[in-house]
């Protein structure tokens, strides 16, 4: 599989999600950041920061005055030209207090739309321990392709804070766990070279949930 992806899909364009696009694209990635959200895609696109994050204004500008950073609605769209893929969605609790599947749910389908051989899909939003082999891995399998086999899944969850997210992104050890050991191994090294963080590699996707859980 193809570990030194250029071309980068973010989807989801909130607080964790464009901070990471921004630091894909200021380290020489191609970035898309793909959200339902049209006032975020319309800000992203003027080269303007929709949040506020400290340090994050030159970042946006930056990255889509160089044409390393743009936004879109259409995630299958962007997805069929992308290299991996990082989703990055809210998850939220319902009133049983069980994880309410339903951004998960629709954005994985739409990944699963544009998915082609040789790709990388990471997720980073918090989830239930077995929850993206058991519930998010069948739903990306329903184009076609296998898990696995056909692309690459590791679960990386997200470990800063709103505010505080360019201090402490590049220096704040990431965490990688994979379908399988050639899935672990590729999210480490599209870590490795895109975030530019240390890389903690710990073997499987449930190993990697508990850890943000814990």
């Amino acid at each position: 599989m193809n570990n030194a992806a250029e071309r980068i899909v973010v989807v989801g364009g909130g607080k964790m999600g464009l901070p990471l696009a921004c630091t894909f694209a200021s380290r020489g990635a191609f970035v898309v950041v793909c959200d339902k959200n049209q006032s975020i895609v319309d800000s992203i696109n003027s080269g303007i920061d929709p949040h506020e994050e400290p340090e994050q204004d030159r970042y946006v500008r930056d990255g889509v005055d160089a044409g390393r950073l743009r936004a879109s609605e259409d995630t299958a769209a962007e997805v069929a030209n992308a290299d991996a893929v990082v989703v990055l969605v809210s998850a939220v609790l319902t009133p049983a207090g069980d994880i309410d599947w339903g951004n998960l749910a629709s954005a994985s389908a739409a990944v699963a739309k544009g998915l082609r051989k040789g790709m990388l899909v990471s997720y980073e939003t918090t989830l239930p321990i077995g929850g993206c082999r058991g519930t998010l891995v069948p739903i990306l399998e329903r184009g076609g392709l296998k898990a696995g086999t056909d692309f690459s899944v590791v679960f990386s969850p997200e470990r800063v804070k709103s505010r505080l997210v360019f201090a402490k992104l590049s220096e704040t050890p990431k965490i990688v766990g994979g379908l399988d050991n050639a899935s672990a191994i590729a999210g480490a090294d599209f870590y490795e070279r895109w975030l530019g963080a240390p890389v903690v590699n710990i073997g499987s996707l449930e190993a990697a949930e508990l850890v943000k859980l814990a």
